[in-house]
């Protein structure tokens, strides 16, 4: 059984009533209020650890005194127009670690990426957002710098 809060300072009243076999019933109450059970803690120190064309990894710290984060989840989006900011449709990635490796991206694409934590099946809020672009498709720089010299020098041989 599930509950969903909507007033999360409201103080609740949680009942369970237990019938045995035998025939005899128990039933304990408990006033519950949301605001006191712990808050999934914000994830920090997003970083972006590795670029390829279609990939981003990413990893992340929470805090030291944090309770027990039971999963991960990273919302990223392509950044549609860099002077409006906009961003695409919300794409979402679970990891039971503080990292992930982020698939299928476009080459050389800015994305906007936040993680969020969860205790339990409750989620916290997101990261403040970073923006990161993935590499470019195809030869990298570094080689096709190699080959003009390369040509340059084959030119002035001549």
């Amino acid at each position: 059984m599930s509950v969903t809060v909507s007033e999360p300072a409201q103080l609740y009243e949680v009942g369970v009533r237990v019938t045995l076999v035998s025939g005899s019933t128990t039933e304990t109450v408990q006033e519950v209020n949301m605001a006191d059970l712990p808050h999934p803690p914000v994830p920090r120190q997003v970083t972006v650890t590795l670029r390829t064309p279609t990939q981003l990894a990413l990893e992340w710290t929470i805090p030291d005194d944090a309770p027990d984060v039971t999963q991960f989840t990273v919302r990223y989006a392509r950044v549609m127009d860099a002077s409006d900011g906009g961003v695409g449709e919300y794409q979402y990635v679970t990891s039971d670690t503080p990292s992930t490796l982020i698939t299928g991206l476009q080459p050389y694409t800015e994305y906007e990426v936040a993680v969020c934590s969860h205790l339990a099946a409750v989620p916290g809020p997101y990261s403040q957002a970073i923006r990161d672009r993935t590499d470019q498709g195809g030869e990298s720089h570094a080689a096709l710098l190699l080959s003009e010299i390369t040509f340059a020098i084959r030119l002035f041989k001549s």
